[in-house]
């Protein structure tokens, strides 16, 4: 496995996350499935513990679909299962969560900060107005 595979599935498990994360968010196309799946968690902590890699949590998304993702990169690429390839899941899986945090705490921040100042501005032109 060469580092270029590694950047591959990095970036493609950051990517496959980072979208499921944005199309789930409000008023995107997977909202009903995140709003569903809130729903049927909510209150039940083992639930919750379940739904969280799935949909629900940006930071945790990678533990299922990155594993997919990397599993099914080392057999279409027809990579040499070695203590090597098993070494290195796990860094890949914790470095494609560190990295789906900080992008979704970005957008978060970005979107907050967007919010702010829209009310901003509408409450200046009140202020204008009066």
């Amino acid at each position: 496995m060469e580092s270029t595979d590694l950047i591959i599935v990095l970036m493609s498990i950051v990517g496959c996350c980072m979208g499921l994360h944005v199309a789930s968010d409000e008023d995107m196309v997977l909202e009903p499935i995140r709003k569903l799946l809130e729903d049927k968690a909510e209150g039940s902590k083992s639930l919750t513990f379940l739904f969280k890699p799935v949909l629900l949590c940006v930071c945790c998304m990678p533990s299922i679909y990155g594993t997919i993702i990397y599993w099914a990169y080392i057999l279409y690429a027809s990579i040499e299962i070695t203590w090597w390839v098993f070494f290195v899941w796990p860094i890949i899986i914790l470095t494609s969560s560190f990295l789906n945090c900080f992008i979704g705490w970005s957008l978060e921040f970005v979107k907050n900060s967007a919010k702010f100042m829209a009310a901003l501005v509408e409450k200046e032109d009140e202020q204008d107005i009066k």
